[in-house]
């Protein structure tokens, strides 16, 4: 077995059965498909894990657009957005008025990536 497919099925005992797919699949059509399903599969959790570290970082909080008081954190609350690699999910800091304002939760990091609120696909799926 080769170095690149022990490593894969090393970090994610899960992703052997995507890799057996490939191994005994009929064909060179059958392969493709196979091998496009563990590369989603691989994107998904890449990117999944990119926005856990992006989400640890310090968050800088706006300040309430009704009263200027700056906003303040109510823990993290999850959120997923489907795109063409498939449905990527993560959790992010929410932050609320300290005096009760009512804008809603705001989310830095959404903003930071582009999202617009309650945006459930991207823009490569016609989001």
């Amino acid at each position: 077995m080769s170095s690149l497919r022990i490593s894969v099925t090393q970090s994610d005992s899960s992703w052997q059965e995507l890799v057996v797919a490939i191994e005994q699949a009929p064909s060179l059509a059958v392969m493709m498909l196979a091998a496009w399903r563990l590369a989603r599969r691989l994107a998904v959790a890449l990117v999944e894990e990119v926005l856990a570290e992006w989400a640890q970082r310090p968050t800088q909080w706006p300040p309430c657009a009704r009263c200027g008081a700056q906003l303040e954190s109510k823990g993290f609350v999850g959120r997923s957005l489907t795109g063409l690699i498939g449905t990527v999910r993560w959790a992010r800091r929410v932050g609320r008025c300290p005096h009760g304002c009512q804008i809603g939760q705001v989310a830095p990091l959404d903003t930071e990536l582009g999202l617009q609120d309650n945006q459930r696909t991207g823009v490569d799926v016609g989001g």
